[in-house]
């Protein structure tokens, strides 16, 4: 036989007739908001362990009013459906749903209730400029939302960078040179095997996706890309027309398909402007 449901003092039921499973469903006294305990959970309710109240009530949060914060965002308890709880920043005033313990979070002010955009403006509002050991300087204080203005340490250009890619330039993952002066700084050029020129960018670099895993781009490709101010393609090959691999100039360069590269060639040429371009640089090294 079922036992009876149980009426609280604060309003809460425990509904023992509807038990099933070794599961007890129970309503809060203030949401009304119905919950599974077990049998163990709801005889501690019983006997006086535990209010009857769910977590959010039994915290202190009552869902009956609206919770206004220092910073002007607002909990909107009242609108609250089943786990998801609107919540206004009061920066933006953008209202987004969090999810119920989150916004107990930020009644308790564990959280700001600031949306994650502005809430990592604000952080950058508290940074002072950064100046790097190369002279490069990031302009927090000047900062325009997601975008911070970053000045080379040599040329002194001053270009605008997304907060992710300043915070490399802060923590020494990038050195905050323009992409022209990082070609002439130490470990930012060098030759391959093959002969190519290769040189160093970042992540502020808007190719940067055309660099491989250690961050090293054909500079050939890069003056193209460049040039044409687009990412280049994967099947899109850049052509020395003088065949010297290491003759960059945007003037040498041709940009191909796959398939039309190689019948474009004159092998014979070619190849003997390569073996004399290889054999100066060899005679030039002997010299010194």
């Amino acid at each position: 036989m079922k036992r009876q449901d149980k009426h609280l003092e604060n309003g809460s039921i425990i509904h023992w007739s509807q038990e099933k499973c070794g599961s007890v469903p129970v309503t809060c006294g203030m949401c009304r908001e119905t919950r599974l305990l077990t049998k163990n959970g709801a005889g501690d309710i019983v006997y006086g362990a535990s209010s009857g109240l769910c977590r959010d009530c039994s915290q202190g949060v009552r869902g009956e009013e609206d919770i206004r914060l220092d910073n002007g965002s607002i909990i909107h308890w009242t609108e609250r459906k089943e786990r998801r709880v609107p919540v206004t920043c009061g920066v933006c005033g953008k209202t987004r749903q969090v999810a119920r313990n989150s916004a107990v979070e930020i009644t308790n002010g564990h959280v700001s209730g600031l949306c994650v955009s502005c809430s990592r403006s604000r952080c950058m509002m508290l940074l002072e400029d950064t100046e790097t050991d190369n002279g490069s300087i990031v302009y927090w204080s000047r900062r325009n939302r997601d975008q911070v203005p970053v000045q080379c340490g040599k040329c002194g250009q001053i270009r605008w960078l997304t907060a992710t890619a300043a915070g490399c330039i802060k923590n020494g993952q990038s050195s905050g040179l323009c992409s022209r002066c990082l070609r002439g700084s130490p470990g930012g050029r060098k030759i391959t095997p093959a002969g190519y020129v290769q040189v160093r960018i970042y992540p502020d670099s808007p190719f940067y996706s055309m660099a491989d895993t250690r961050s090293y781009v054909l500079e050939h490709r890069l003056i193209m890309a460049e040039h044409l101010e687009r990412v280049l393609k994967e099947d899109e090959i850049v052509h020395h027309k003088n065949g010297i691999k290491d003759d960059n100039h945007i003037e040498n360069l041709e940009l191909l398909t796959r398939d039309t590269h190689h019948p474009g060639h004159h092998p014979s040429k070619i190849s003997i402007l390569g073996r004399i371009a290889d054999l100066a640089r060899h005679i030039a090294k002997r010299k010194l």
